[in-house]
């Protein structure tokens, strides 16, 4: 590792790390929209309860994001798919690159507003069955979360985010290498 890494300019810009959020966004949102109805097909007739639709939607929504986030940065590129083609990468505040244990707690911390907005829309009445909004209050905290972790993101020297410094971890961009060609 560089000392470069341990410096606060070595860190993504936040412009950097949206565009590569909105990137792994648009390849979840079609990923797991192909399998959340595919098994909405044969699941959906059949959920009569708010536990059954939560378990509906952690099993075809949640999972496959918690896999796809904790597996992309605990691989050898340490990155999900928009971090890498943006030239990002996920590192320890030590600069060095983190392990399977960092890359879940990142992601469940992550993810928490979202699973809070799940449990909103499915307790005590499922909102998709009823077509009310059951707990308005749960979800009010869920735009409280999101806040607390963009404000966190655009205020701190290495634009850590909640789950970021939860986990020990930053992401920084990584030096483009010489063309073999050239």
């Amino acid at each position: 590792m560089s000392a470069a890494l341990h410096t606060p300019a070595a860190a993504a810009s936040f412009p950097r790390r949206a565009l590569a959020a909105a990137i792994d966004g648009l390849i979840l949102a079609v990923f797991v929209q192909a399998l959340h109805w595919g098994v909405a097909l044969v699941f959906v007739p059949r959920l009569e309860s708010a536990l059954a639709w939560h378990l509906y939607l952690l099993a075809t929504v949640s999972l496959p994001c918690w896999v796809y986030y904790a597996w992309s940065e605990a691989s050898a590129r340490h990155a999900t798919l928009g971090k890498r083609w943006l030239g990002l990468r996920v590192v320890n505040v030590y600069g060095a690159t983190i392990g399977a244990q960092a890359a879940l707690v990142r992601t469940l911390v992550k993810l928490v507003p979202w699973e809070i907005a799940h449990l909103a829309l499915c307790f005590p009445v499922p909102v998709f069955t009823s077509g009310e909004l059951p707990m308005p209050r749960l979800l009010f905290s869920v735009y409280g979360l999101l806040g607390l972790y963009l404000a966190a993101a655009l205020l701190t020297l290495k634009k850590q985010s909640v789950h970021d410094l939860v986990a020990g971890t930053y992401v920084v961009r990584v030096a483009q290498r010489a063309s073999s060609a050239s």
